[in-house]
């Protein structure tokens, strides 16, 4: 991940330098999507994306500590967790993600009022991005 300096004045008003990996609104609203509203993941995805946290896991271990129940978790011999993960695990999260938002268009996005960026957390008042706080 690539990472941009950038420039913000403290509170104090001296310059300070921040180095920030670069905006991706894919990325981010995914990241979002999944981690705040998980709870709207169908029982198939959840076992997918359990699964996939699992092979990750496993991958490259030869003596990790349970190996062999991560081994039954990660489900290796299931072919449809198999095409799920096809594409990869970030074009299942991506692919997760976008059904949540097509199916629950009421789901609110907190953005940054000034830069229209993915806040961090829905209860964010302060950007991660540009700094700006937008407290009440």
């Amino acid at each position: 991940m690539a990472r941009v300096k950038q420039r913000r004045r403290d509170q104090s008003g001296r310059d300070r330098m921040r180095y920030l990996p670069t905006y991706d609104e894919e990325t981010e609203l995914t990241r979002y999507v999944l981690q705040h509203h998980n709870h709207l993941l169908s029982p198939f995805e959840e076992e997918v994306a359990l699964a996939a946290r699992a092979r990750e896991y496993l991958r490259g271990a030869t003596d990790k500590p349970h190996a062999g129940i991560m081994a039954g978790i990660a489900r290796l011999d299931d072919p449809r967790i198999d095409r799920a993960l096809a594409g990869g695990v970030e074009a299942f999260r991506i692919a997760a993600s976008r059904r949540i938002l097509n199916e629950h268009a009421d789901l609110g996005v907190n953005r940054c009022p000034r830069c229209l960026r993915v806040a961090r957390t829905p209860r964010a008042r302060q950007c991660f991005w540009c700094g700006h706080h937008w407290h009440g």
